[in-house]
């Protein structure tokens, strides 16, 4: 897989149908997961979303006060 970059091989795995899983004693150190980052990007799209609510929420209101421009 060295020779054509970008591309991947088959990961070795035990098992089959839906009890396959990885065979980590025939994983190579270059195969496997960086979870490293995932707590970061967690709290931002937490508040990507929290700040999405509430501007939802305010411009709900907005449509609720008589006489506003939204009506």
């Amino acid at each position: 897989m060295k020779n054509a970059p970008g591309t991947s091989g088959l990961m070795p795995v035990k098992g089959s149908g839906c009890g396959i899983r990885p065979n980590i004693e025939e994983m190579e150190d270059s195969e496997g997961f960086d979870f490293s980052a995932a707590s970061e990007l967690l709290q931002e799209d937490e508040q990507e979303d929290q700040a999405s609510v509430e501007k939802d929420d305010s411009q709900s209101e907005a449509r609720m006060k008589p006489g506003s421009k939204l009506d």
